[in-house]
């Protein structure tokens, strides 16, 4: 049932790179519901996207950035992201070790309004403190990818073939 057997494979990177929407996951938390059923925050915060951008890393290796846009009530529109590295071997083309080693975090319209920009913060996570868990691409086609986090939860994405900017600006959810 699986179209792509080996996601991780070297023939089937040219499907799996992209810029990919967070259409749902499992479990209970607020990071991990519907994106688009996620309520207000007492009117305060608004989860308006959540996204991954995968490119090639390296050997073996891919780069990931994880993503989210938030209204931030008064404080306008802020951006934060998790940079970091899937690597795998040839033996497990559908498990990878994910490690973060940046996050970053940008008011993209400060106080709401959208002329202004702050630069972004980039915060580097020392070594000693970049933990590795395991991710498995349990299927992945042109167009949706699921996949499985570390603590069990399950994570559906589908494929955007515009930029994360251009999302940004126009916020797809269709």
């Amino acid at each position: 049932m699986n179209p792509i057997s080996y996601p991780l494979s070297r023939n089937h990177l040219s499907t799996l790179l992209g810029y990919w929407q967070l259409v749902y996951t499992s479990r209970g938390t607020v990071v991990t519901r519907t994106v688009a059923s996620i309520p207000d925050f007492w009117g305060l915060i608004k989860i308006k996207q959540v996204w991954q951008q995968l490119e090639t890393g390296g050997n073996e290796s891919i780069s990931a950035s994880n993503g989210a846009l938030f209204d931030l009530s008064f404080l306008g529109e802020w951006q934060i992201q998790a940079n970091g590295l899937w690597q795998w071997s040839s033996e497990h083309e559908k498990v990878a070790k994910v490690k973060f080693s940046t996050f970053a975090m940008q008011a993209t319209k400060p106080f709401g309004i959208s002329t202004w920009s702050f630069p972004e913060l980039k915060i580097p996570v020392l070594e000693f403190l970049q933990n590795e868990a395991l991710w498995i691409t349990s299927f992945l086609d042109e167009e949706m990818r699921v996949g499985r986090g570390a603590t069990g939860n399950l994570f559906v994405f589908r494929r955007h073939s515009v930029s994360r900017e251009t999302l940004q600006s126009e916020l797809v959810f269709d």
